[in-house]
């Protein structure tokens, strides 16, 4: 991790450590995200193909 006063590029000048660590976090990031859409498109697919649930009776109410 770099300090307060720690230089923004290495010593060969390159990407840094930390620049390399955000991009990381940023494709994971977004690889979550493709995953989260599929699962959800995946889930509204089978809802929508399933049967559809006959409407239950409204339930008793006491008097």
């Amino acid at each position: 991790m770099l300090g307060a006063g720690a230089p923004a590029t290495g010593g060969t000048g390159g990407t840094t450590s930390a620049r390399h660590g955000a991009l990381l976090l940023i494709g994971v990031s977004a690889a979550l995200v493709v995953l989260a859409l599929a699962l959800a498109i995946t889930s509204l697919r089978r809802r929508m193909a399933g049967p559809v649930a006959a409407p239950r009776p409204a339930p008793a109410t006491p008097e």
